[in-house]
């Protein structure tokens, strides 16, 4: 018997792989005779290592060569030398690496200074084998504050279900109503207020504000005319403000500085809106500020407000006491504090929550064009900055910006020496003694201040806001075009609201206060205020040449023209010296109902002269064809 062998090598396997097919031996019998001597072969190259045998640690690796034949009539061959060779390998573990880090958990208290953490753990990948572990902390931890746990103090009344103030109507006839209320809902329905007519014959003028479904509803029903107007924004979970405005031409209502208004389309010749009212009816929460026609109404039965305050006709389940619920101020508005006092040794501190990161002066006083104190925000940074005369200096806090946290800011002078804190991170900054001046002699502007036209409006809100030992309201210090004389509206003393009607453009009014038991004051600094879209705006006869003011130490007058005066206002004469309301008077004119009425009469007029025409027309068309048929 023969055999003989065939190696895919010819020409020799690739190093990576052999790719020939069938047989390999071949058996033949040799039938006595002599068989074919065996030839030697040449060995080709050796092909690659195998990968490792194991994955982690030592192994094994392997490769392998072929034996080419040299002589194709070979019945076998042989090559001399091994063809399989064996090595070592090692495999090393795998090192681990960091995952990212979790969200914060939430702050570990519900108000004020609290901690948060966020974790990370070593799994991209995991370590195995000998690799090695990640290094570095698990866990990160953060001072965080939820917003202050105290606002202002300040006196409310609570109400529940059946709770509910009444008030006598005045006695004064008015045509005007101008009303503010500031309110804290438990719940999201119920009456706020009521007004009516106490005993009347028949129909009954009456004025309704409901709270309906997050929205305010004001129904108002007058002379025989319907009007209903609704809220156009949402109240908060909080300190809200309503104000709203009635005359006999026009409704306006205005929910947390959102206005809205409608005109009365109906024809209305007389109206009185004083009535008797009834405040927080089948409504829960608190009432802190309810004014009417300029004038605080008191929230409670109490002698001691009689100077100054409305008193009630009676209260019902009612409940009058301190309270410290926040007040929350959109930093759209510019809050104006007076220059704390000393001016070289105070802190004020506050808290607030961005919406979106902007970037201009937070924090601003002046003494001079050249010399100031500001905080500055740019995105993720705090920066006070100091001038003064040659001398500047800042100091920069960066701070970790998350998604409806808040933010706890401190500033303090203590004389030469400035301190900037942000979140307990602080800077500060000592000036030269030489250079030292007074930077705020008037007030501190806080908010949306813009003096850079490259600065973007700040988008958030100021929970809390402390001048050393006293905690404010910001929103008794905001101003703008609408809200700056607002505040003064509560400090009244012995006041009365009267109401003067124009009854021709020739009508000349002239509206006295008088101010005599003020002479102790050298200077009253006297203003007259008008109303205006459900603000207060300063008169300025210089400007509009409308009117004229004359102030002496006794008394101010100021002259209205009537041809400058097309709606119904009221006009306040305020004392800045004393912040002091000494007059209120309410101008109205009966124009409107005129025209009104020359228009209906215009009216019936061309539409009775249009009927004869064509009354005519038709008797001359009649009498025409009746002479052609005869």
């Amino acid at each position: 018997m023969q055999y003989r062998l065939r190696y895919c090598d010819h020409p020799c396997p690739s190093r990576t792989s052999l790719n020939c097919s069938g047989n390999y031996i071949e058996f033949k019998n040799c039938f006595g005779k002599s068989c074919t001597a065996k030839t030697n072969g040449t060995w080709c190259k050796w092909m690659k290592w195998s990968e490792c045998s194991v994955q982690q640690g030592n192994g094994i690796i392997v490769r392998k060569r072929f034996c080419r034949s040299s002589n194709n009539n070979s019945v076998y061959m042989s090559c001399s030398g091994p063809h399989t060779e064996i090595g070592r390998c090692y495999v090393p573990g795998v090192d681990g690496g960091w995952s990212e880090w979790l969200k914060w958990s939430p702050c570990s208290t519900t108000c004020d200074r609290g901690i948060r953490y966020r974790l990370r753990s070593c799994s991209r990948p995991e370590p195995e084998s000998s690799g090695r572990h990640c290094e570095g902390e698990t866990v990160q931890t953060n001072i965080c504050y939820v917003g202050p746990c105290k606002g202002p103090p300040i006196m409310v009344t609570t109400f529940d279900k059946q709770s509910h103030i009444k008030y006598a109507a005045t006695e004064t006839s008015t045509t005007l109503l101008h009303v503010v209320v500031q309110f804290y809902p438990f719940g999201m329905s119920g009456t706020i207020l009521r007004r009516f007519d106490n005993d009347c014959d028949g129909y009954c003028n009456s004025i309704q504000l409901n709270l309906i479904d997050f929205r305010l509803i004001l129904i108002v029903d007058i002379d025989g005319c319907n009007v209903t107007l609704q809220s156009t924004s949402t109240i908060n979970f909080g300190w809200n403000e309503v104000i709203f405005s009635i005359t006999k031409n026009k409704v306006e209502l205005q929910l947390n500085n959102h206005q809205t208004s409608t005109f009365i389309k109906c024809m209305i010749w007389a109206v009185n809106l004083d009535q008797v009212m009834i405040i927080g009816e089948d409504f829960e929460g608190y009432i802190k500020k309810f004014d009417v026609n300029f004038m605080p109404y008191a929230l409670t039965i109490n002698e001691k407000l009689s100077d100054t305050m409305y008193i009630p006709y009676t209260t019902f389940n009612t409940v009058f006491e301190l309270s410290e619920e926040q007040s929350y101020s959109d930093l759209f508005n510019t809050i104006k504090i007076p220059c704390p006092q000393p001016s070289n040794n105070w802190k004020l501190e506050l808290y607030l929550r961005f919406e979106i990161l902007a970037n201009g002066n937070f924090i601003s006083t002046r003494s001079t064009a050249a010399d100031y104190m500001s905080v500055e925000i740019n995105n993720d940074v705090f920066k006070l900055k100091i001038k003064l005369d040659e001398y500047f200096d800042e100091v920069s806090i960066k701070f970790e910006y998350i998604d409806s946290s808040w933010i706890h800011l401190e500033i303090e002078q203590h004389d030469n020496s400035w301190c900037l804190s942000v979140n307990d991170n602080k800077r500060s900054l000592m000036m030269p003694d030489e250079v030292f001046v007074e930077l705020c002699e008037d007030h501190m502007y806080i908010g949306n201040f813009q003096e850079n036209q490259n600065s973007t409006q700040l988008r958030g809100i100021i929970g809390y806001l402390k001048l050393n030992d006293d905690i404010l309201n910001p929103n008794d210090f905001i101003i703008n075009s609408k809200t700056e004389y607002n505040a003064l509206t509560r400090n009244l003393s012995d006041t009365l609201y009267n109401e003067v009607t124009m009854t021709s453009e020739n009508d000349v009014i002239e509206l006295n206060c008088i101010f005599i038991s003020e002479l102790k004051y050298e200077d009253l600094d006297i203003v007259w205020l008008k109303s205006y879209e459900l603000g207060l705006h300063r008169i300025d006869c210089n400007i509009s040449h409308n009117c004229a003011i004359i102030t002496n130490k006794h008394v101010s007058q100021i002259t209205i023209f009537s041809k400058s005066v097309h709606e119904d206002y009221f006009y306040l004469c305020i004392s800045m010296k004393i912040k002091k309301i000494m007059c209120i008077y309410g101008v109205t004119t009966l124009k409107n109902n005129f025209d009104t009425v020359n228009d209906v009469m215009k009216t019936f007029i061309i539409l009775g002269r249009l009927i004869a025409l064509l009354t005519i027309f038709f008797l001359m068309f009649t009498i025409k064809n009746k002479i052609k048929r005869l």
